[in-house]
């Protein structure tokens, strides 16, 4: 019997549609959501998470990934990214396909239960970006990643572009922070009339995914 393990997120509509997986409870839809919203947000707390550390990254694949050549590079297809964090970490998040439960290598770290995660999509994502931190992604491919603060919490933020070629963000931080992350999200993305979406929607806009990088 898998052991029930609960998201840090708090998404502000009660679930309208369950699955669980490995023991998370997954919103596949939320009641009172809608289809037209402009700027959303998933909860992604329970997709897999590793840290992979090593000082030869440059010639590591991450299941069929090759790590990014550079800092802030990211590799990404419609069920996983791969962001190069520095020069000897990367961090890779997965969420279609089997994947083993315990560590590949002595250098990966599941991080699953460690970290918050959620996406923001939508055309005003970085309208977003901009009230809750200073860093500036204009300047980066898509997709990229980079290690900044969200109102004086690390985080790492990583820009994609999904279905129909619509911006999004994924975000993680340390699990501890996700409900302050949330609210923050919640809270300053009013004005653009953000929604909480379930994972449904989530995974229809990841599966346009593509490396540009």
């Amino acid at each position: 019997m898998s052991m029930k393990r609960r998201s840090p997120l708090h998404m502000g509509l009660d679930p309208a549609r369950v699955i669980t997986v490995g023991g998370w409870e997954i919103a596949l839809s939320y009641y009172g959501e809608t289809t037209h919203s402009s700027l959303v947000v998933s909860d992604l707390s329970h997709i897999r998470k590793w840290s992979i550390q090593h000082r030869g990254l440059e010639n590591v694949q991450v299941f069929g990934l090759p790590v990014p050549p550079r800092p802030r590079g990211v590799h990404a297809t419609g069920g996983m990214v791969l962001a190069r964090l520095g020069n000897s970490e990367a961090r890779l998040m997965a969420w279609e396909g089997d994947f083993p439960s315990s560590a590949v290598e002595p250098f990966w770290t599941d991080v699953t239960d460690a970290a918050a995660s959620l996406a923001v999509v939508g055309p005003r994502c970085y309208d977003l970006l901009g009230k809750l931190s200073s860093v500036d992604l204009g300047a980066d491919p898509v997709p990229s990643a980079a290690m900044a603060p969200l109102e004086d919490v690390t985080c790492l933020i990583i820009q994609l572009r999904g279905e129909h070629e619509i911006p999004g963000l994924i975000i993680s931080c340390a699990r501890g922070y996700g409900h302050f992350l949330i609210h923050a999200i919640l809270d300053s993305g009013r004005e653009y009339g953000i929604q909480a979406a379930g994972w449904e929607r989530f995974t229809r806009w990841a599966r346009g995914m593509e490396s540009l990088s």
